[in-house]
């Protein structure tokens, strides 16, 4: 997360992954016409190699945006004709700014690969290939590659199968 600006003309300053600098302001443009409209306005300055870029997420509760900086120059959001709810909504809870660590694509790879750690096992009847109340294959797959991977913890396959238990 790079920052929050919740006033108009308050100013994110920052040194990204691409750019030495990049400055984030808004400012609210209402007109008689468009009486709920905000302007982000987005400077980068000092590229630190000749094809980075640096990829932003400017979101509200409702109101999402991914912008894709590539040249040091200034690059201009506007935001019209919001819903008057969301506009007093940026106004009270500001606008989030958040920056991708490796790019948009790699971001979504990750998001991606966490849901195959949790997701699966959510019905009610075993039977059901994925969505059964089990831990489905790939689930499993997914959670013993993330535990060597990351932990270095390898997980070995055990001879015995089932348990019996006496009630005692």
């Amino acid at each position: 997360m790079v920052g929050v600006m919740k006033r108009e003309q308050q100013t994110l300053t920052y040194s990204g992954q691409c750019f030495e600098k990049i400055d984030i302001r808004m400012e609210y443009l209402p007109n008689a016409e468009n009486p709920t409209s905000v302007k982000v306005h987005i400077d980068t300055s000092g590229k630190k190699s000749l094809f980075c870029k640096e990829n932003l997420f400017v979101t509200t509760s409702m109101r999402h945006h991914i912008e894709d900086l590539f040249l040091p120059r200034r690059h201009e959001l506007t935001f019209m004709n919001l819903h008057k709810d969301d506009f007093n909504d940026i106004k009270t809870d500001g606008m989030i700014v958040y920056m991708f660590c490796h790019g948009i694509a790699d971001s979504f790879i990750s998001v991606f690969n966490t849901m195959k750690l949790f997701l699966g096992g959510l019905g009610a009847d075993p039977k059901w290939p994925i969505i059964g109340s089990h831990v489905p294959a790939y689930m499993e797959k997914a959670n013993v590659k993330f535990l060597k991977d990351f932990t270095g913890w390898e997980l070995k396959e055990r001879k015995t199968k089932k348990v019996w238990m006496t009630e005692d």
